[in-house]
């Protein structure tokens, strides 16, 4: 996929992010009073608001430290604002695309234009996301038995839904994992791809095929140097443990921020690491909609009536619509000085 048709899907993706926000407010707001929820909005604690925002602002930084440890074993010497830019481009690209399915490929792309090769690009990548799955279905899944009895008595049939989703990232934490370790996987996938396209009768399978089998001899071998580093594997799977939580306690500085302190974070985080699990892999962009909705459904029971709509809309206007714009705003920067650059490369 050249440039331009890259940057055209994006653009189909991000009108329909913006589309799917206008009906979600549309629809979650039509019957109500949206004066009197911003009205209470404005009377926050911004204290712990702050400490939310350090939240997002921790949970990329940790994320762009695992990025930069990986690619970093396979010889690179990138410095952690290195890490940071990746991380904004992958919290971007995933909140505009359906399932998060933009994320990987844009960072590994950015990745490419800043002289990484693509199977080490590639292979650092699939170890974050692998333990970001990993450590997502594993808190989602412990969070889900320590509220049981919640969920099985006061949700309704939400439950099942829950549940499908947690399911569902299991699946692409496993898919993952096979594509890092099982030395079969990968070159099953290009024979089925170079079948497709000779039956196709697309020109260039030879080509395709002798490039296809290049990236995986050296994708296997930065996996395999990579799998050596145990230590470091383990540093990645703790530190997105914790990255995790940052973003799973900005609902819980939220609920404080309103002046509440009848749950405790602990109870607070568990349910949103739940919500997170279960609507991360359905295909919306960044969730939206279901993200909204779940929050009102089983946040109700932890915010007093007539709170929890602004309790909803700080959160995700924190842990979501926010970083949005931030990284939106990088990603831009980047990409203005990557077209600079090549623009001077030219006249030169």
């Amino acid at each position: 996929m050249n440039d331009n048709s890259r940057f055209k899907t994006m653009f189909k993706s991000f009108i329909l992010f913006v589309t799917l926000i206008v009906l979600t407010f549309y629809i979650l707001f039509k019957d109500g009073n949206i004066t009197a929820i911003f009205d209470t909005i404005k009377n926050v604690n911004l204290n712990y608001i702050f400490l939310a925002v350090m939240c997002m602002c921790l949970f990329l930084s940790l994320e762009g430290i695992n990025i930069i440890r990986n690619v970093n074993l396979l010889g690179y010497n990138l410095g952690f604002f290195r890490g940071i830019k990746y991380a904004l481009v992958g919290f971007f690209f995933s909140a505009i695309t359906p399932s998060s399915s933009g994320g990987q490929p844009m960072q590994l792309y950015y990745m490419n234009k800043d002289k990484i090769d693509l199977s080490h690009g590639a292979i650092a990548l699939f170890i974050e996301l692998a333990s970001y799955q990993f450590n997502a279905v594993l808190i989602a899944v412990t969070s889900f038995i320590i509220n049981f009895s919640f969920f099985t008595t006061k949700v309704g049939n939400i439950k099942y839904l829950l549940f499908i989703g947690i399911s569902l990232n299991a699946l692409v934490f496993f898919f993952i994992f096979f594509a890092i370790f099982s030395k079969k996987l990968m070159p099953k996938a290009v024979n089925l791809i170079t079948a497709i396209l000779t039956k196709l009768k697309y020109k260039k399978v030879e080509s395709f095929k002798e490039k296809a089998d290049k990236e995986i001899a050296e994708y296997k071998q930065a996996a395999d140097l990579i799998k050596k580093e145990k230590l470091s594997l383990l540093k990645t799977i703790l530190i997105t443990f914790f990255q995790l939580n940052f973003m799973h306690a900005v609902s819980f500085f939220v609920y404080k921020s309103f002046g509440l302190d009848t749950y405790n974070i602990i109870e607070i985080i568990t349910i949103q690491s739940v919500l997170y699990s279960s609507v991360a892999a359905l295909p919306l962009p960044g969730g939206i909609g279901a993200s909204e909705g779940g929050f009102l459904t089983l946040f109700k029971f932890f915010y007093p009536m007539g709170l929890v709509s602004s309790g909803m809309l700080l959160t995700r206007g924190i842990n979501f619509y926010l970083f949005v714009l931030i990284s939106g705003t990088a990603v831009t920067i980047y990409t203005l000085n990557y077209i600079r650059k090549s623009s001077n490369a030219v006249k030169v």
